[in-house]
């Protein structure tokens, strides 16, 4: 979705109130006032069915010690930078309930406990008719090769970057021209801005020589056909006659073109 610049909203994402945990398949609906009536996620069997999701829910709110529709809101916002989640409120309370779930940080553990007991609940449930909102249908969006997409250019960003370190490291300046821009520039930690000539120049003078990194973290935030990458590397190597094991932090602007990923600059940070 990122890649074309759209979002996805996750419509009535507190599934309207029935993951607040209040609702059972005993609870009745007004037919007059509230759509719930017709809706089929809300017949007893339906609710009875699905009661799981909210069980699970609750267990993982209770050790955060907060409300269960804060969990499934957090658990949204950790999926994909480009679902936005629209939970309905009609009470300030519930508007202060929806912004805390911010804050709520849910680990790795947490979202595989969430991810493995979602593949394990059988949903009973139908959508609602696009005719029952009284609005036009528009074409599907396959978002699963949206998803795909997006997960095939953060592999493609971390490959290319990867690459540009070896590279250096084997003062293979052939390579590295391959994946950047004609202008790239590279900016040191001293706020040095350096041309791609210059550059390439140092590395085949070995007046900047690499020996060798261990990689520390590494983050890709994709916007449609630009990138930023973000490495953290304990970098070994001699920056103009001295030498030390680097602390570094590399901050490099990407753009995909004609469906190649190119690196256009780097700027080198301690951290």
């Amino acid at each position: 979705m990122r890649r074309i610049r759209n979002w996805f909203c996750a419509f009535g994402s507190n599934r309207n109130s029935f993951l607040t945990g209040k609702i059972t398949a005993d609870t009745k609906f007004d037919s007059e006032t509230d759509l719930r009536a017709v809706f089929p996620r809300f017949t007893p069997e339906a609710i009875r069915a699905n009661m799981p999701v909210v069980e699970l829910l609750a267990k993982i709110a209770k050790r955060k010690n907060t409300a269960p529709v804060q969990i499934a809101l957090t658990w949204l916002l950790a999926q994909k930078p480009f679902i936005i989640p629209i939970p309905g409120m009609d009470k300030i309370e519930y508007l202060d309930e929806n912004i805390r779930s911010v804050a709520i940080e849910l680990s790795e553990k947490d979202l595989l406990e969430i991810e493995n007991g979602l593949l394990s609940i059988k949903f009973q449930w139908k959508r609602l008719m696009v005719l029952f909102f009284n609005i036009v249908a528009i074409p599907k969006i396959n978002i699963k090769q949206m998803m795909n997409q997006d997960n095939n250019d953060r592999s493609e960003i971390l490959a290319i970057t990867r690459q540009l370190t070896e590279s250096m490291i084997k003062k293979d300046t052939i390579s590295i021209n391959n994946i950047v821009d004609s202008n790239f520039t590279l900016t040191h930690i001293t706020s040095y801005i350096q041309t791609k000539s210059e550059w390439f120049s140092e590395i085949e003078s070995e007046r900047m020589r690499y020996y060798s990194y261990e990689k520390v973290k590494t983050t890709v935030n994709i916007d449609g056909h630009k990138a930023t990458f973000i490495g953290q590397n304990l970098l070994d190597a001699r920056i103009w006659d001295s030498r030390n094991k680097w602390r570094l932090q590399q901050i490099m602007e990407l753009e995909k073109r004609e469906g190649k990923w190119i690196i256009l600059k780097s700027v080198a940070k301690t951290f």
